[in-house]
């Protein structure tokens, strides 16, 4: 008989167990990147795992929204009351308080800064030309929830029963697009293995003209 203590599920309590206790699930987002009314680049993160007791609080919360709350994300039901039930813009997100937090795109990996660490690290990214495009107007929206299966821009009823049940938070956040060289593989997903220079090196041109414009 095996008695263990287990902390992110009874912090004070014991339970018991007949056979070997199984392995916590790993922590993990699941990110689509999405083009938000056709022009606005985005990504939805689906978040797995991340339940836990934080400070010695006997409370299980969602560590992974908390710590998005907490950098400056806005909790989506809270502006779904705010605009009388009505269905949102996500193209209107609030952004994040000056110099919380910062997203970066290197090649395809995205890294979320934020003065209290990294929200995520280099995680790849799966994206498209247009998406690319839009990447480079300084702005990236960023929506985190739960029970986000399938593709947001086809099927949005489960981004919005998230929404509904208060567990999906959104801002837009400063972006940082770091363009690899003209003659490095082009980051996109659409040509894998083509040069930059022959795939996205023009529509990222085209995209920072336009936002100097």
């Amino acid at each position: 008989m095996l008695r263990l203590a287990h902390s992110h599920c009874h912090l004070s309590d014991v339970i018991e167990l007949t056979g070997p206790a199984p392995d916590r699930s790993p922590d993990r987002f699941d990110a689509e990147c999405i083009l938000f009314g056709g022009d606005r680049a985005g990504i939805v993160l689906d978040c797995h795992g991340g339940w836990g007791a934080i400070n010695g609080s006997r409370r299980i919360e969602d560590v992974h929204l908390r710590l998005f709350l907490e950098s400056g994300f806005t909790n989506l039901r809270t502006l779904y009351t705010n605009n009388g039930g009505k269905p949102l813009d996500l193209r209107d997100l609030p952004p994040v308080p000056s110099g919380d937090l910062q997203a970066r795109l290197v090649d395809n990996k995205i890294t979320l800064s934020s003065p209290h660490g990294d929200l995520l690290s280099g995680m790849p990214l799966n994206f498209l030309p247009p998406w690319y495009e839009q990447a480079h107007h300084g702005s990236l929206l960023v929506i985190a929830g739960r029970n986000l299966p399938g593709t947001v821009a086809d099927d949005p009823t489960y981004l919005e029963r998230a929404i509904h049940l208060g567990q999906a938070v959104g801002a837009a956040v400063p972006f940082a697009v770091v363009r690899p060289r003209r003659n490095a593989p082009c980051p996109c997903m659409m040509r894998r293995g083509r040069k930059f220079k022959h795939c996205c090196s023009g529509r990222a041109d085209r995209a920072v003209s336009a936002s100097r414009g």
